[in-house]
């Protein structure tokens, strides 16, 4: 049996230019997902922002995890994608921040907690928050920079077993990566908009960019 890791909640954000005027309102999810009974039925997670929901290729199981559920994922090939035309991904153009709750119990050269990429052209293009080896890593390419992608990499090792809540932020200059509220990596090689495959949605879990698959 392959060991499993398990999603509570992903919220995505998208931020206008210019970034949040002082005592505006932050703004409001364009894509949040959060794993209960309440908003898992079948193979679709219903979106608490309203857009497109997730939609599994097969039913996941709910592990109950103290006061709270989570989407118990075995390992096996079911990504959780959204619609491509709906996708919240096509919004997050300029400047985005997308978090997570996750516990990571097996270690693979990559996986994907959320975000949309594929390989065109021999190049990486899009964005994904996930691990690379025993790290977490933030993936963003842009219309500026060397490249087709920078991997911006957590200083510490992941620990299996334990949840994390991981935050990737992109503000059209700078992108940077928290752990728990930490501030674990940050790079400026990125600028300009998000460099998006085409006829990709947004997804969650599975990990492939048309030459390496990762379940």
């Amino acid at each position: 049996m392959h060991k499993r890791w398990f999603a509570v909640a992903l919220t995505i954000c998208a931020i206008a230019a210019g970034g949040r005027a002082r005592g505006a309102e932050y703004p409001k999810p364009v894509g949040r997902w959060v794993f209960t009974a309440e908003n898992v039925k079948g193979t679709e997670a219903r979106n608490l922002a309203g857009g497109a929901p997730g939609r599994m290729q097969r039913e996941a199981p709910l592990a109950k995890m103290g006061r709270t559920e989570a989407l118990q994922l075995d390992g096996g090939a079911n990504e959780i994608a959204v619609g491509d035309k709906e996708s919240p991904a096509r919004l997050l153009l300029k400047q985005f921040t997308a978090e997570v709750w996750v516990r990571v119990d097996e270690i693979k050269r990559w996986s994907r907690f959320v975000g949309v990429m594929a390989r065109q052209q021999d190049q990486r293009k899009g964005w994904i928050i996930g691990t690379h080896y025993d790290r977490f890593v933030f993936s963003l390419g842009t219309t500026q920079g060397q490249g087709g992608m920078t991997d911006l990499h957590s200083a510490g090792s992941v620990h299996r077993g334990q949840w994390c809540h991981l935050v990737g932020t992109y503000d059209g200059r700078t992108m940077r990566l928290y752990v728990n509220g930490l501030l674990v990596g940050e790079s400026s090689e990125r600028s300009g908009e998000v460099v998006l495959p085409t006829d990709t949605p947004l997804s969650m879990a599975d990990y492939h960019d048309g030459a390496e698959f990762y379940p």
